[in-house]
């Protein structure tokens, strides 16, 4: 009989700490985005930012021309790519100074564009709600471990929400800027697949305007 317990109380231990160490990889999964998004901010604490009156002039030129009254920083400095960035000293847009060397004013602009597409579409706020809300269910799985559940379908949501607000914002550069540009722009990044989008968009509409 104490033989029994003493194996019963072993194989217990040793699936619940197979359980806790599952549920946390689960959760370090399920929260990538959380995390990424506070170490982006020690980044920027971190980065050298450098000033090019050419990028600002033509950042500038393209807030004007949507008619923004309001719009985010912009910081260009030694980041590894480009973002929209929103903390509470405000919303920024961090902009590698690689890119400058890289790619013409035109391609710089359709960067420019298409992060601020989803500045006016108000992507970064809500990332901020669903970063809150997933911060909340972490916590609260801590106790309850069936939140795990809807925290994964949230996830999933989240993902399609992002690829569909890459998509708005690539319409949105394309709208101000012109699409050959961030065709460009994506090929030359691997993101063959948004800039195969864009070319399909652009051969559906130049069909039917011939009609």
């Amino acid at each position: 009989m104490i033989k029994k317990l003493i194996y019963f109380s072993i194989n217990y231990l040793i699936y619940y700490i197979i359980f806790l160490f599952s549920r946390t990889f689960i959760i370090f999964i399920l929260y990538e985005d959380y995390f990424g998004f506070i170490s982006s901010h020690f980044n920027i604490k971190k980065a050298t930012i450098y000033e090019d009156a050419n990028t600002k002039s033509i950042y500038m030129s393209l807030v004007h021309r949507i008619g923004l009254n309001k719009f985010p920083e912009l910081l260009i400095g030694n980041f590894n790519t480009c973002s929209l960035n929103i903390s509470i000293s405000g919303t920024r847009i961090l902009f590698p100074i690689d890119y400058i060397y890289y790619f013409d004013d035109k391609e710089i602009e359709s960067i420019l564009a298409h992060e601020l597409g989803h500045y006016c579409n108000k992507d970064h706020i809500f990332t901020i709600l669903i970063l809150i809300f997933s911060d909340a269910l972490l916590i609260l799985s801590m106790l309850y471990w069936f939140l795990i559940v809807p925290s994964f379908f949230i996830k999933i949501f989240y993902w399609i929400y992002r690829i569909n607000a890459e998509y708005r914002a690539d319409d949105f550069s394309c709208k101000y800027v012109g699409d050959k540009y961030l065709v460009r722009v994506l090929t030359s990044m691997g993101e063959r697949k948004r800039s195969a989008r864009l070319i399909r968009k652009k051969l559906e509409s130049n069909f039917k305007s011939s009609l």
